[in-house]
């Protein structure tokens, strides 16, 4: 099945990716580039999207990119909670 990009998966769609055992899932963390933003100037990003159209990151369907993926502050308590067993 060939899709165009979509910006979450199913539930089933994350399971069957994770189980495919063909490095499908890529995770991205790294250091903020300031206290407010992660990528201030979209460096990051850019780089992201090139590496992702690149044939070196063709295979990945999935991608978890901790700042998109985990709410950030301002947080309520349950997503206080949800953020502190994501880092776990």
């Amino acid at each position: 099945l060939k899709r165009g990009i979509c910006v979450f998966l199913t539930p089933e769609e994350a399971v069957a990716a994770l189980r495919s055992l063909r490095r499908e899932v890529a995770g991205l963390t790294y250091g903020w580039a300031s206290p407010d933003h992660p990528d201030v100037t979209g460096e990051y990003l850019a780089n992201v999207r090139r590496f992702l159209r690149h044939p070196l990151g063709e295979h990945v369907t999935a991608l978890f990119w901790d700042f998109s993926s985990l709410p950030q502050k301002p947080r309520t308590g349950s997503e206080d909670e949800l953020f502190s067993q994501a880092l776990k």
